[in-house]
């Protein structure tokens, strides 16, 4: 099924290489700042695809591309009020926050499935909000705890800030993107725990790639994958992954490949137990992902048969 996005571009009768032409020279005329070219390319292609929803500096060079409006496009049901698109600034609790107990965090992990499960239905720029209001509650009960419960509070605060990082990732705020993953590293680290720090490693370098730092996304991959032993064996396809989208960006197909086929090994086994991190680890989420650094490697026919 295609996307208003994928219609209007063919109504035009303009290639995706033309398109990506026509957004340069948008973004240059409006002021706005864009990632390297190659990975433009994965980003339109992600937005043309339905995958990714475009953020608002996005939406702005498309409405100026196409001469249309925003509700033609299809992007008004998925914006926000322009406040969410900074991060917001909570404020600290002026009261004590209740003791850390199990029937708390209980509750904190409870209210995370939930904010995961909403959001395919409502959309990262809704949410976010609603996620961050939890975390003065979480940074609380972090400066508090100690004894027995202190690793599973640390453990709640890592899920909520690296869902925080995807979230903001998918509306376009890299910058928030990070700042939030990188909050969850620090909570990997204290729990010496190699699979969630494998984790968020891979994930920041999604964020890296994105905003077009090939060569730091592919550092902060080979981070991920240093203890690899040691980490289940789907939390390893997708640091494989991440590795393979940052060497597609620096052009290397064949380190790509290699990285992409290691994947789809640890993939294609039975699933271990790594906390329900990466449960959405398949083959076919790692053909899925080959099929973006086709693109990167501007080798679309490679994509088209994947």
């Amino acid at each position: 099924m295609k996307t208003k996005l994928q219609a209007i571009r063919k109504a035009h009768g303009w290639s995706q290489a033309e398109l990506m032409d026509a957004v340069v020279d948008a973004a240059e005329r409006l002021g706005i700042d864009l990632p390297s070219r190659s990975s433009l390319k994965t980003q339109i292609s992600m937005f043309e695809n339905g995958r990714r929803s475009p953020g608002d500096d996005y939406q702005a060079i498309f409405c100026e591309v196409y001469q249309t409006t925003r509700l033609e496009l299809g992007f008004t049901l998925e914006t926000a009020p322009s406040q969410l698109d900074a991060l917001p600034v909570l404020p600290t609790p002026r009261i004590t926050a209740p003791a850390v107990t199990p029937e708390v965090l209980a509750y904190l992990k409870s209210v995370f499935v939930q904010h995961a499960q909403a959001e395919p239905l409502v959309g990262p720029r809704f949410l976010a909000p609603a996620v961050q209001s939890q975390v003065p509650l979480i940074e609380q009960l972090c400066s508090d705890a100690a004894g027995p419960l202190r690793g599973d509070v640390l453990r709640v605060g890592a899920r909520y800030s690296e869902f925080l990082g995807w979230l903001y990732q998918d509306t376009g705020d890299s910058q928030s993107a990070m700042l939030w993953t990188n909050r969850a590293l620090d909570y990997a680290y204290e729990l010496d725990d190699p699979t969630l720090s494998a984790y968020v490693l891979q994930r920041r370098s999604n964020i890296a790639s994105e905003a077009g730092q090939a060569g730091y996304a592919q550092g902060l991959a080979n981070a991920a994958l240093k203890h690899a032993s040691k980490i289940p064996s789907q939390v390893q396809a997708v640091a494989l992954r991440a590795r393979a989208n940052s060497l597609a960006l620096l052009g290397d197909r064949e380190g790509s490949a290699r990285a992409l086929d290691e994947a789809r090994v640890f993939a294609d086994r039975t699933p271990e137990e790594d906390g329900g991190l990466a449960t959405y680890v398949s083959v076919s989420y790692i053909d899925m992902e080959a099929a973006n650094c086709a693109i990167a490697l501007n080798r679309p026919q490679d994509a088209v048969k994947t």
